[in-house]
């Protein structure tokens, strides 16, 4: 699982289009859902796994743990994107060529 804390600076998430965007030199970026992005990672959770006497001691969300509401991730990556080259790799591709006429 990957956690994101950061987006990039100034964004907002459109609640129309469920999607966050990037203002940048006056343009809209759109984070498109299921594109490929960069990012700088920070640090890495190792988790453990609960015993059953945990699972059945748990109070509240935890009781959902391991469920599909709040599957169990034993490695979660946190980071952000920041940061010049980071982000959608589209919005970094080197420019096409033109063609010869």
């Amino acid at each position: 699982m990957f956690y994101t804390s950061i987006h990039q600076d100034p964004s907002f998430f459109d609640d129309s289009e469920k999607l966050w965007i990037w203002k940048f030199d006056g343009n809209d970026m759109y984070m498109d859902v299921g594109e490929t992005v960069r990012v700088r990672v920070h640090s890495l959770r190792y988790n453990t796994p609960p015993t059953p006497i945990q699972l059945q001691n748990a109070q509240g969300d935890d009781k959902l743990i391991g469920t599909a509401l709040r599957p169990f991730s034993p490695l979660e990556v946190v980071g952000d994107i920041n940061g010049d080259g980071l982000g959608l790799l589209s919005w970094w591709a080197p420019p096409e060529e033109e063609e010869a006429q």
